[in-house]
């Protein structure tokens, strides 16, 4: 059977957050507060990103820029997508966040990936959220991975993610990999959630995968 990969891009194809760190540098103050409302569970994820972004007034192009120069891929990503396309799997990522810096940071592997994502628009001196698909949305997160991974028949799927909007993975059945430390791995093991792995790089999951690559 095929095999699909899907996997989160913030905190897990990069090394940290290029939405949380665009909010940093080019968003207001209050970002911080509706980010800890979501964590506290007093408000939805997507309430928080239509806040968050409704404010900020570079452009995109700068934006986009910004993220293509301060984000760096996790070791061993590249690797990794050479590995799936050579075994004839596929590689899906499925974002919270916003394809155009998703598109910027990847570079070259933007052209070969497909993306599930929301996308941002410069409007009215702000930016305006262009939603990903209602048919991949869940109560909760747009999109919502478990969703995807759902709609993926015929096809057996593992799963990657980080961070708050990949929670929903601990309730399904897939094979998971956290990155280790995340707020996925702990919370995982806190449940005992079967079928759940850790790991720092994408070698890693390489090295699980297919047995023959090299430490």
């Amino acid at each position: 059977m095929k095999r699909t990969f899907v996997t989160d891009f913030d905190g897990t194809v990069t090394n940290e957050d290029a939405g949380a760190a665009l909010l940093r540098s080019h968003g207001h103050d209050s970002w911080v507060f509706w980010d800890w409302c979501v964590r506290i569970g007093c408000l939805s994820l997507p309430a928080a990103q239509e806040l968050q972004w409704r404010g900020v007034s570079a452009d995109r192009d700068v934006l986009a820029e910004s993220a293509r120069n301060s984000m760096f891929l996790r070791s061993g990503f590249r690797g990794f997508v050479d590995r799936v396309r050579a075994a004839g799997d596929d590689l899906l990522i499925v974002s919270s966040g916003f394809r155009f810096y998703i598109e910027a940071i990847l570079g070259d592997l933007a052209k070969v990936l497909p993306i599930v994502a929301n996308d941002l628009h410069d409007s009215d001196g702000g930016k305006r959220i262009a939603w990903v698909d209602r048919r991949y949305w869940c109560a909760v997160h747009r999109p919502c991975k478990a969703v995807v991974a759902q709609r993926l028949l015929n096809h057996s799927v593992v799963a990657l993610g980080d961070g708050l909007s990949d929670l929903c993975l601990l309730r399904s059945s897939v094979p998971l990999y956290a990155v280790r430390g995340s707020l996925l791995e702990k919370r995982g093991r806190r449940i005992g959630r079967e079928g759940l792995s850790s790991f720092d790089t994408f070698d890693t999951v390489s090295r699980a995968e297919w047995a023959y690559v090299n430490p």
